[in-house]
Order: C-alpha cells, then structure tokens, then sequence
C-alpha cells in the first residue's frame, strides 16, 4: 500500500490501533510506523501493549492502553473513548504538535549532526591534548 493511501485510510480513521503480540522483548522498545502516522494525522491509538509508543501516547493524551489479556475490556475501553467526541476533539492539537516537536525528521536530522558534531570535536580534543602530551582521566 502507499503512503498516499495510507495517509488517506488515517484521515478516515477515529482511532489508530496498534497491536503487538509475543514477548515484551518483541515489543517492549518497539515503534511501529503507524504510530508516528497517526500522530502526523492527529489521531489517537490504542495499544495493547505497554511499551514505548503506548506509554509516551498515554503520557501525552494522545492515545489509551488497551488490556492485552482482555479483549472485552479492550473493546469496552475503546469504546468509551470514541464516544468522548471531547476527548478526541482534543488529541489533534496534541498529536500534531508531539509530530511536529518531537518526530520531525528536519529536527531529528539537527539533533542527530549535532551529537555527532559535538563527538568529534571531543575526540578531536582528546587527541590534539594527546599529541601535546597532557593525557586526560
């Protein structure tokens, strides 16, 4: 499927689900790409896991945890919330902005060449004060 119709499959979308299953070793520190779709389309998820994606979302009111052992109460959840037109109101702005701020990938590119930067002009120090004779600790 490409972008384009995933981008307007997410505009038609009240909520974006995200599932995972196996061990939390799978999907502990896992990021599917749904999850930044949905935040770029201001549209909640609903996870079943609590792993990175799932907590963040949480944290930022931009999404709920689904309980993984219980699909009722997963499903009842879910409901509940996409009868809450204010609170679906509500997450675009959110969602949108943690897009913007905090996924952006001009922003990460920045922050990426400037770690980068600032590790080679440290090792650069490091080996002029070595070639000097002063040796750090």
């Amino acid at each position: 499927m490409s972008k384009y119709e995933v981008a307007r499959w997410m505009n038609c979308a009240d909520f974006i689900v995200c599932l995972f299953t196996g061990p939390a070793a799978v999907w502990k520190d896992a990021v599917q790409n749904k999850f930044f779709d949905a935040l770029a389309s201001g549209k909640p998820t609903a996870c079943n896991f609590r792993g990175y994606q799932s907590l963040l979302a949480e944290k930022e009111s931009v999404g709920i945890i689904l309980d993984p052992g219980s699909p009722d109460n997963g499903a009842d959840k879910l409901i509940e919330h996409l009868k809450n037109q204010n609170w679906l109101a509500s997450v675009r702005p959110k969602a949108l902005h943690l897009a913007r701020e905090t996924f952006y990938r001009d922003i990460l590119a920045r922050d990426l060449l400037k770690k980068i930067l600032s590790i080679h002009e440290k090792n650069r120090s490091s080996k002029e004060a070595s070639a000097c004779g002063h040796h750090s600790l």
